[in-house]
């Protein structure tokens, strides 16, 4: 995340995992109460995504104008306007923005000056109100 571009995070395989590894930052999501990679068509789950910094060291975070930032695709069974439903509560200095389109998205954007996510650390994004729709 030194220079603002997307990871995609999200999409549960026919596995059932909802994993994501791009180098050493790891990221999952699981349904908050079970803590398993498990949603239901038509009940809202309270989802948390966690990205993980195993790098062995600091990841740079850019501040403004150049802010970095971080997408989440949604899964197919969550159409735009459940992105735009969605509340999202993201750790402080990063604000979240719901985009359409054919593929929906969260647009995670570092807000705080410029940084680093250390060796070790996560952010952690909780979803609620991620409600699947039954097709």
């Amino acid at each position: 995340m030194a220079e603002p571009g997307a990871v995609a995070a999200g999409g549960l395989p026919q596995s059932g995992r909802c994993a994501m590894n791009q180098g050493d930052l790891t990221c999952q999501a699981v349904e908050a109460t079970s803590k398993q990679p498990v949603v239901v068509a038509g009940v809202a789950a309270k989802l948390q995504v966690t990205l993980d910094n195993l790098s062995g060291g600091p990841v740079g975070l850019a501040g403004k104008p150049s802010a970095s930032t971080l997408t989440l695709y949604l899964p197919r069974f969550y159409p735009a306007k459940a992105a735009a439903d969605m509340k999202v509560t993201v750790p402080d200095g990063w604000s979240c923005t719901p985009t359409a389109g054919p593929m929906p998205a969260l647009v995670l954007t570092y807000t705080g000056a410029s940084g680093t996510l250390g060796d070790g650390q996560s952010l952690l994004v909780t979803i609620v109100t991620a409600q699947v729709v039954d097709r």
